[in-house]
């Protein structure tokens, strides 16, 4: 039996969107350049991150190394698609970029939105311990922390964007 404890989680404002913003789609608007700037200062392969108001987080997902080198950093470019690679499929079922996106515009009607981004100081699964290095360099651990966050914060009546 293994216990996973995370010590010291933090989750990083990348740039607060203030209430009353209408985002738009694409890279050619004031809000693109500036959370795709901001983003880009976290230089991790991988890792988790969240849509959040100052009180509740909508969103939790991860982020991976992105192949094109446009990118600095891997969040740059979750956040990217975020703000411009949606996709409707037949039956009108929004791709997650599209879905965020839009639930991001209702949020910012009545408060502040903010990416963030997951960090902390340890982590222990059973007895081994594995700082943020080693976990924002593994898929895998990256991959069971999103989970375990949403199952989480679900219990709190957060997370409902997400759809998993």
């Amino acid at each position: 039996m293994y216990s996973i404890v995370i010590q010291g989680l933090r989750w990083e404002t990348v740039v607060e969107i203030p209430q009353g913003t209408v985002l738009e789609k694409g890279r050619k608007n004031q809000w693109y350049q500036q959370i795709t700037t901001s983003a880009a200062n976290l230089v991790v392969p991988w890792g988790c991150c969240a849509w959040a108001s100052k009180d509740v987080i909508y969103y939790i997902g991860s982020f991976r190394p992105y192949a094109r080198k446009s990118y600095k950093s891997s969040l740059q470019g979750r956040v990217s698609n975020y703000l411009q690679n949606h996709r409707t499929k037949n039956g009108g079922y929004e791709n997650t970029n599209l879905h965020i996106f839009n639930n991001i515009n209702t949020v910012l009607q009545n408060q502040p939105m903010m990416p963030t981004h997951l960090t902390f100081d340890t982590m222990k699964i059973g007895a081994r311990v594995i700082d943020f290095a080693m976990f924002s360099g593994e898929s895998v651990f990256v991959h069971a922390v999103e989970q375990l966050l949403i199952c989480t914060y679900r219990l709190d009546s957060e997370c409902i964007w997400n759809r998993t």
